[in-house]
């Protein structure tokens, strides 16, 4: 019988942590190619055996996607992200969206009891960018919606509530983009947004949960029209 030794692969796991770490901060955007081998080798002054180590780490968990003669593109902020996505592919958008009428509503009411004044100065910018993205494209007007219920979600100074509603989120604006467009309200988003920043800022949770009760369920009948879901 053949045994291959154990092989010790702390230092290759390191650097996948921190290469984890520096998409996650947004220091590498996804969708983008991470640095190149000679760069990471010097970043993190490694072996091209360990950097290609941690890269094959991070592509078999779903973070990072290698395609041959191109590079290495980043396909999800995190490997927690990733296990999400995975799990979220495969099933009825009707469960996810049930699922988040649950996990929303308590993020809300933690963002107005918890958010600090700056937070709500920096969620108007992010409603201000929603604004300015509303006769721009549907692309922009949805990726401005989820950085402000993203940021919604770090207000509530939670880290691990944080990564769970960002793991979430990441995956929605690809399918929203593609159905949501001809049922959306565009008018009616833009001022349920401002009401619920109102409601925020005056500490007022009652009606912060009450609208975005309401804008859940809005979005359950666009799912309800919306064409099958396919993965």
């Amino acid at each position: 019988m053949e045994i291959k030794k154990p092989v010790n692969r702390t230092l290759s796991i390191q650097v996948a942590d921190e290469l984890e770490k520096q998409i996650a901060a947004g220091n590498w955007k996804v969708g983008s190619k991470i640095p190149s081998e000679t760069e990471l080798m010097e970043l993190f002054g490694i072996s091209r055996n360990t950097l290609r180590e941690a890269i094959r780490f991070l592509v078999i968990s779903g973070v990072l996607k290698t395609k041959p003669g191109n590079g290495t593109f980043i396909i999800t902020e995190s490997v927690f992200n990733a296990s999400i996505k995975k799990r979220m592919e495969h099933e009825s958008l009707n469960y996810i969206v049930e699922t988040r009428t649950i996990l929303e509503p308590k993020i809300i009411e933690m963002a107005t009891r918890r958010g600090s004044d700056k937070e709500i100065g920096e969620l108007r910018k992010l409603h201000n960018q929603l604004i300015s993205n509303y006769e721009n494209s549907w692309e922009n007007y949805v990726d401005a919606d989820t950085k402000f219920h993203r940021h919604i979600a770090r207000m509530c100074h939670n880290p691990f509530l944080e990564d769970l509603y960002r793991a979430i989120a990441e995956y929605l604006p690809e399918y929203i983009i593609e159905n949501f467009q001809k049922f959306c309200d565009e008018n009616l988003d833009l001022f349920l947004h401002k009401d619920l920043i109102d409601a925020i800022e005056n500490r007022n949770t009652e009606r912060a949960v009450e609208l975005t009760e309401y804008m859940l369920e809005l979005e359950m009948d666009m799912v309800e029209n919306a064409p099958p879901h396919t993965s």
